[in-house]
C-alpha cells in the first residue's frame, strides 16, 4: 500500500515538472510571436523552395524583385542550405533576423548573409499559431486534471502521456535558434510518434484496466507493439539528427505506422463499444467521433495536396485536435456521458431551425426593400427590427411542428416509439381493473425500451412499497419507506440514474409513481435492450407515461371506493330498513 502511494506521488510529481516544462516552451515562443502576430508581418527570404528551408538543400523555384536573395546575386534553379541553423526543424524567421546560408549555382557555392524582408502574415499562419498554442495548453491542463484525479490505472496513465506528448508537439519557429530550440525539437517532434502509441494503450485498458475480447488479445501482443513505437521513435529522433534528407521510402514507412496504430485504436474502440452496455457506450461512442476525426481529417490533408485543399484542412484539423481533446475528457471524467444520437439530433434541429430563420429572414427583408422603399439608417434599423420581431413570432408558432416532421424525416423509430407510447397512455384510462393497468404498463414500458427488465412497487399500509408487478428486481420483494431511494425520490420525485454503488439497483433507471408530491409507488426499468442509454426525451417521456398510470391507478382505486361506499350505504339503507321493520313489529307485538 505504502509503495502505491510512493509510486502515484512519483508519477503525479514527474507530470507536474514536464507539463510546466512545456508551458515554459509555449511561454517562451508566445514572447517572442507576440511582436509578428500584432504587426501581421514575419520575416522572409523573398523567394519559394522546393521544400522546407531547414538544413537540407532547397531548390528556387520563384523570387520576388525586393528578394535578399536576388540582390545578392541568385538566380532561379539556385540551391539554397541554412549555415548552422541551430535548429532540426524548419522554423520562421524576424523582420531583419540575419540569416547566414549557402547558395550554389552551377556548382559553385558562396556564403552569405541576409536580412529577412517583411512578409504579411497570413491567416493560416495567424490560425495556426494560436490554435497550436491553445492545444497544447489545453492538453497541459488536461494531463493534470487526469493525473490528479485517477493517477493509479494504466489506461489513465496512458491518457495523461498522451495529453503530455499533445502539450509537448508545439510548434517552436519564432523563438531564437540555439540548444533550447534543438531541445524543442528533439521532444516535440521526436517524440510524436508516441502519441498514437499512448492513445493506443489508453484505449486498450479503458475504463477499468480489464480488457475483453479483441482488446485482451492485443494485450498480448503489446511487447511487440511497445517494440514497433520504441523503433519508430529513435528512427524519427535519427530524421531529425541526420545532414540529409530521407528518402520517400522512409516516409512511406512511417505514413504506414500511422495507419497502423490507428486501424488498432479504431479496432480497440468497436470492440470496447461491443463489450459495454447504456452508459459505457454513449462514452465509447464519444471516444470513437473525439479520436478518429482528427486521424482522418489529416489523412485527407494527404490526399489533397493542393494549397488550398491543405490550408482548409489545416484549419479544419487543428479545430478537430481541441473537439477531440474537449470530447475525450468529457467521455472520460463525467459520471453519465451526454446521449450521443440525442446530441445529433439536437444538432441537426437547431442547426436547421437557425438556417430557416436566417433564410427567411433574408427574403423578407429583400422583399420588402424592394416594395417599401424607405431612406435613413434610423428607418432601415426599425425596419430590420420589425421584420426581425414578425420572424421571431411567426417561427415560434411553427417550431413545434418543425421538430416533429424533422424528427419524422431523420429519426423514424423514435417518432413510432413515441406514438405507440402515447397511444398507451391514451387508452389506459379506460382500463376498469388495477392489475390490468400494472400488467399493461409493465408491458408497454418493456416494450418501449427494447426489452428491458420493469419492476412496479406500491406503497402497503405500512408506508413500504411492495412489489406488484412480474419481474422482481434481483429478488427484491419489497423497498423500505427509508431505503436510501425512497428518501431520495420523495425530495424530488423525478428520475433517478441508479450507479454501480447500489447493490439491489445496480445500472437502472428508477421513475417515481406521485400525485400532490406524495410518493404512491416506484417503477424500476433496467438496461434497455439494446444496452444504451435512456435519451433526455426518452426519460421525459417515460415520467410522463408512468405519472399518467400513477393517475389512472389512484382513479380506479377512488372509484373503487367510491363503489364500495355506495354499497356500503345500500347495506346500511337495507339495514335501517330491516330494523324499522323489526321495530315495528316489536311495538305490534307488545300491543
Amino acid at each position: 500500500m505504502e509503495q502505491a502511494k510512493h509510486s502515484n506521488s512519483v508519477w503525479k510529481i514527474t507530470t507536474t515538472l514536464l507539463v510546466l516544462a512545456a508551458f515554459c516552451s509555449i511561454m517562451i515562443e508566445l514572447t517572442y510571436s507576440i511582436g509578428p502576430m500584432s504587426s501581421g508581418q514575419v520575416g522572409s527570404l523573398g523567394a519559394k523552395f522546393d521544400c522546407l528551408v531547414t538544413r537540407y538543400p532547397c531548390r528556387i523555384e520563384s523570387i520576388d524583385p525586393a528578394s535578399p536573395l536576388l540582390a545578392a546575386g541568385a538566380v532561379l534553379g539556385d540551391t539554397v542550405i541554412l549555415d548552422h541553423s541551430g535548429t532540426l526543424f524548419n522554423r520562421s524567421f524576424q523582420v531583419g533576423e540575419s540569416v547566414e546560408l549557402t547558395s550554389v549555382h552551377a556548382g559553385s557555392a558562396r556564403h552569405l548573409l541576409l536580412d529577412a524582408v517583411a512578409e504579411p502574415m497570413s491567416f493560416i499562419s495567424y490560425f495556426h499559431k494560436i490554435s497550436d498554442m491553445v492545444v497544447s495548453v489545453v492538453a497541459g491542463i488536461f494531463a493534470l486534471l487526469i493525473v490528479y484525479k485517477i493517477p493509479n490505472l494504466k489506461t489513465y496513465r496512458a491518457l495523461t502521456l498522451f495529453f503530455l506528448f499533445q502539450a509537448l508537439n508545439c510548434d517552436f519557429k519564432l523563438a531564437p535558434t540555439g540548444f533550447l530550440h534543438v531541445l524543442t525539437d528533439l521532444t516535440s517532434w521526436g517524440t510524436s510518434v508516441l502519441i498514437p502509441y499512448f492513445c493506443l494503450r489508453f484505449v486498450l485498458f479503458y475504463p477499468e484496466d480489464q480488457p475483453q475480447g479483441m482488446r485482451a488479445a492485443l494485450v498480448q501482443k503489446l511487447p511487440a507493439i511497445n517494440l514497433i513505437a520504441f523503433l519508430f521513435c529513435v528512427l524519427q529522433l535519427w530524421r531529425l539528427i541526420i545532414d540529409h534528407p530521407v528518402g520517400k521510402l522512409v516516409n512511406l514507412v512511417f505514413q504506414g505506422y500511422y495507419l497502423l496504430f490507428l486501424g488498432l485504436i479504431i479496432v480497440s474502440l468497436f470492440d470496447g463499444y461491443r463489450h459495454s452496455l447504456a452508459n459505457g457506450r454513449q462514452k465509447y461512442l464519444w471516444l470513437i467521433i473525439s479520436l478518429c476525426i482528427p486521424f482522418i481529417i489529416s489523412t485527407f490533408s494527404v490526399i489533397l495536396n493542393g494549397p488550398t485543399e491543405r490550408s482548409v484542412m489545416t484549419v479544419t484539423y487543428e479545430a478537430s485536435l481541441l473537439l477531440m481533446e474537449i470530447g475525450t475528457i468529457y467521455a472520460v471524467l463525467k459520471h453519465r456521458g451526454l446521449n450521443f444520437s440525442f446530441a445529433i439530433n439536437r444538432a441537426i434541429f437547431y442547426s436547421a431551425s437557425t438556417l430557416i430563420l436566417l433564410i427567411s429572414f433574408v427574403i423578407i427583408e429583400w422583399l420588402s426593400e424592394k416594395v417599401v422603399h424607405i431612406e435613413g439608417r434610423e428607418s432601415n434599423v426599425v425596419l430590420d427590427g420589425a421584420i426581425a420581431l414578425g420572424v421571431y413570432l411567426i417561427f415560434h408558432k411553427i417550431r413545434h411542428y418543425l421538430e416533429h416532421y424533422l424528427e419524422q424525416l431523420f429519426f423514424h423509430g423514435w417518432h413510432v416509439n413515441e406514438i405507440k407510447l402515447r397511444e398507451f397512455v391514451r387508452i389506459a384510462v379506460h382500463i376498469t381493473s388495477e392489475d390490468a393497468l400494472l400488467q399493461a404498463l409493465c408491458v408497454e414500458l418493456k416494450r418501449f425500451s427494447g426489452g428491458a427488465t420493469c419492476s412496479i412497487f406500491l406503497r402497503n399500509d405500512a408506508n413500504d412499497y411492495d412489489c406488484v408487478s412480474a419481474n422482481e428486481t434481483d429478488g427484491c420483494k419489497s423497498i423500505g419507506v427509508n431505503d436510501r431511494l425512497c428518501v431520495a425520490l420523495r425530495a424530488d420525485l423525478k428520475p433517478i440514474l441508479a450507479g454501480n454503488d447500489d447493490p439491489l439497483f445496480s445500472q437502472t433507471t428508477v421513475f417515481p409513481m406521485s400525485h400532490r408530491g406524495d410518493l404512491s409507488g416506484i417503477v424500476i426499468l433496467g438496461e434497455k435492450g439494446n444496452g444504451e442509454e435512456y435519451r433526455p426525451d426518452e426519460i421525459a417521456l417515460l415520467s410522463h407515461a408512468i405519472h399518467q398510470a400513477g393517475l389512472d391507478l389512484l382513479a380506479l382505486r377512488t372509484e373503487q371506493m367510491e363503489n364500495k361506499n355506495r354499497d356500503l350505504q345500500r347495506e346500511i339503507a337495507t339495514m335501517q330498513q330491516m330494523i324499522s321493520q323489526i321495530s315495528g313489529n316489536w311495538r305490534q307485538f307488545k300491543l
